[in-house]
């Protein structure tokens, strides 16, 4: 679990970072505070098992080794 929850804290740590250099280069990806990067981290985890749900009986369960 605690594993689990330092993904969390550093995905959203990586998205403040992205959002530092994409504002920086003039992009539009915006992150408000360490809060809405939680929110974000944890949108894109659902998100990457959504994928998985679709992607593994498409490959034929060959996902993992």
């Amino acid at each position: 679990m605690t594993l689990g929850l330092i993904s969390f804290v550093v995905n959203a740590v990586l998205l403040l970072i992205v959002a530092g250099i994409s504002t920086g280069l003039g992009f539009g990806l915006s992150v408000e505070s360490f809060g809405w990067g939680i929110v974000g981290a944890f949108v894109l985890a659902v998100f990457a098992w959504l994928v998985g749900l679709v992607a593994r009986p498409v490959l034929g369960g060959r996902g993992r080794a």
